[in-house]
């Protein structure tokens, strides 16, 4: 139980995230999403993957792990709540500057990425909200993720339909809602957390994800 649940938290580490959303956006069939899913997309398509990829994902792992090399941080982990604020401050910056390259794309190729900028949208404002509470408090940022990403696909069921493959996505949505549970019940299980810092990271991720994303709202 214990390697799986490390396995868990590793596969579902929070940066990956963004990617995994990416990627099960444009399984979503609606009129909004047909340019990004055509073959005339290909080459936008692995464009936007490998911006998140780079600086979403790469770069900030690099700097986790220079941190780390330098004894800034004691843990790849960071289990230390004063540790993760200049984790959190880099990583809000990075995420920035990968809404920025999209959000350019998605403005000059007539709204090419959809509903999906909302959702990067919430994910800059959780960024955001987990620094000011990591000041005062150690929340949850798997939960956050996790919860996030099943909000946000819940909000996209909503701001989207009707959807022509409606059954897929309540799959989708369902497998999400019981990857919350697995991925929270891991981080339980492996004492990274109290069971306060998961229901509030799951409260917190859900209903921001939620809300932006079944407005559309995006900056």
């Amino acid at each position: 139980m214990t390697i799986f649940s490390k396995v868990i938290s590793v596969v579902f580490q929070p940066l990956f995230l963004p990617i995994y959303a990416f990627l099960l956006y444009v399984t979503i069939e609606h009129h909004s999403t047909v340019l990004i899913r055509s073959e005339q997309a290909t080459v936008q398509f692995n464009y936007i993957l490998s911006i998140q990829i780079l600086l979403a994902v790469i770069i900030p792992i690099g700097s986790l792990y220079v941190m780390y090399r330098s004894n800034i941080i004691t843990s790849m982990s960071i289990p230390d709540r004063k540790e993760r604020i200049p984790i959190f401050i880099i990583t809000l910056f990075y995420y920035l500057l990968t809404y920025y390259f999209l959000r350019k794309i998605h403005v000059s190729n007539l709204d090419f990425l959809g509903a999906f900028m909302s959702f990067l949208t919430g994910v800059i404002v959780l960024t955001g909200l987990s620094l000011l509470i990591t000041f005062f408090w150690k929340i949850s940022i798997h939960a956050i993720g996790i919860s996030g990403l099943a909000g946000a696909f819940l909000g996209f069921s909503e701001l989207l339909f009707p959807i022509e493959n409606g059954e897929g996505i309540t799959i989708i949505n369902t497998l999400l809602l019981l990857l919350v549970g697995v991925i929270c019940s891991a981080r339980l299980y492996l004492k990274a957390h109290s069971f306060l810092q998961i229901i509030a990271g799951i409260t917190l991720g859900f209903g921001v994800e939620y809300l932006i994303v079944s407005k559309g709202l995006w900056f």
